[in-house]
């Protein structure tokens, strides 16, 4: 479906007039195992939410919060939001009360449309608004309804998507239908996606990410998205077994999941000559990919992208023989390039921020001229990322500018000290933060979780394998053994400044 002047809502409704019965959402995941949705039933059902919504007096730019669920009704009332002209704003519940009342504060949110457990049973919804602007996820009726002329175009905004930060000084990413439907369209265009029409699904809805990339990017591709048993250590071993069985031909993973789906998942039973798998939200080794593609015998692509471009900005690349490697691949539909610390590009090979410029990048932060100045310049995004650029034009990502120690001179990627500490056979997650040194001005502590932390050397084994991997000044100062998983975002990504409440736990020297 080309790019063009057509709105989020619209492909809904285009898809809907092409393959009426044909399904868009099928679960296998309880309680709504074996529900399927024709891409017909969901269209009249948006339908049914943007009238609901205007007999209540919605208006064209409202914004709507909504609360994600893994529930049909939670994306016909997105797309009923948008055909009613507003604007959504996810609400991921993981956040917890005081981050979701600040979001809705800071974003002047209008209206609320949830499930009746979200809006009955969390007073930070219940006693937001009014009570007739919040508004329960609508049951489908039977019988036809007239369709809704929208009064909104894609210049106009389509989401709000908060990242984090969400507990002070909130970034809420200001998204049009045209960033996010050129952003969809590259996508399917240099992922050589083809007719895979059933998306594999095994993450809970929380946020754009996982909407973007499971939900909305499938509905471009006019693909079903199948949700699956959401990917746990239980569900792990039995993982390729329900993907061969649903005939998932396209999956979105995080590098997380890929190192658990190494060590715990059952090799499949046959081999998936049509699957494609993805793996974004963070760096990912060259190890875990060449295990992924050696246990599984599927691809993998590396691709990169981040909210304030909309979606999967780089793609990937695969080698000769057809295998996904380390660089997230040359730019393609946008503007790259690396720039010093001076914000000065740097030509032919070169190692410094990555900066991108296109259709996809972000108008900026709603109602935060602060921060929208710290990234947005001239046009370009700057990403936050250190990434090396080859001779060839390929790009590998480093890791975060902001997630550098400069320790005696030295600079030093926290990434890159935790996939030293990864490629450990007994260590299931890692993450390094940094620390004041009153000799070298900063320096690292790593916490990690293993498979068995009842070994009481443990922490001293990891410290001498750092080392070694690592040389004793890029090493770092002490080891903290946890058994709870790191905290993380709903995308999989590390939060490194929650890391430090487990090492205080864990005083020792820190």
């Amino acid at each position: 479906m080309s790019a063009g002047p057509v709105t989020l809502d619209a492909v809904l409704r285009l898809r809907a007039l092409a393959t009426p019965d044909e399904p868009v959402l099928l679960y296998t995941r309880r309680p709504l195992a074996r529900r399927s949705v024709s891409w017909a039933a969901l269209d009249r059902w948006a339908d049914q939410v943007a009238r609901e919504l205007h007999g209540l007096g919605f208006v064209p730019g409202a914004r709507c919060a909504l609360p994600l669920r893994d529930e049909p009704a939670c994306l016909a009332s997105m797309y009923g939001a948008l055909r009613a002209s507003g604007v959504v704003i996810p609400i991921d519940l993981a956040w917890g009360d005081a981050a979701i009342e600040n979001v809705l504060r800071h974003a002047d949110v209008d209206w609320i449309v949830g499930g009746k457990q979200d809006l009955q049973s969390r007073a930070v919804f219940a006693n937001s608004l009014p009570p007739r602007r919040v508004v329960r996820f609508a049951a489908l009726r039977e019988g036809a309804v007239a369709p809704v002329d929208p009064k909104h175009g894609p210049e106009d905004l389509a989401l709000i998507a908060f990242t984090s930060g969400t507990t002070s000084g909130p970034k809420g990413v200001m998204l049009t239908h045209r960033n996010l439907r050129a952003a969809y369209t590259a996508a399917h265009r240099h992922l050589d996606l083809g007719a895979r029409r059933r998306f594999g699904c095994a993450f809970r809805l929380s946020g754009l990410g996982i909407l973007g990339m499971n939900y909305l990017f499938a509905h471009e591709c006019g693909a079903a998205t199948v949700v699956l048993p959401e990917l746990t250590p239980a569900t792990a071993p039995g993982f390729w077994a329900n993907v061969q069985r649903e005939r998932i031909d396209f999956l979105y993973l995080v590098p997380p999941v890929v190192r658990a789906l190494n060590r715990l998942a059952r090799r499949p039973a046959d081999r998936h000559p049509a699957l494609l798998v993805v793996s974004s939200a963070a760096p990912i080794s060259q190890a875990a990919m060449e295990e992924f593609q050696d246990r599984f015998d599927v691809p993998l692509r590396n691709v990169y992208g981040l909210t304030e471009a909309s979606f999967a900005v780089f793609f990937g690349v695969l080698d000769c023989a057809g295998r996904g490697t380390v660089s997230i691949g040359p730019a393609r539909s946008l503007e790259a390039r690396i720039v010093d610390r001076n914000d000065r590009p740097i030509e032919g090979p070169a190692e410094g921020q990555l900066e991108i410029r296109g259709p996809t990048v972000s108008m900026g932060y709603w109602k935060n001229s602060r921060a929208t100045a710290e990234i947005f310049h001239d046009g370009w995004l700057r990403t936050g990322d250190v990434a090396f650029r080859d001779g060839a034009g390929f790009f590998f990502i480093r890791g975060r500018s902001k997630e550098v120690v400069i320790r005696g001179g030295f600079s030093i990627h926290l990434a890159e000290v935790d996939e030293a500490l990864l490629a450990h056979p007994s260590v299931l997650e890692a993450a390094a933060v940094p620390v004041e040194d009153r000799l070298y001005g900063e320096g690292l502590l790593a916490c990690v979780r293993v498979a068995d932390s009842g070994d009481p050397s443990i922490a001293d084994v990891l410290l001498r394998w750092a080392r070694v991997r690592l040389g004793p000044s890029r090493a770092p100062r002490r080891i903290v053994v946890t058994e709870e998983p790191l905290p993380r975002t709903s995308t999989g990504k590390v939060v490194r400044s929650q890391v430090w409440e487990i090492i205080l736990r864990n005083p020792a020297d820190a």
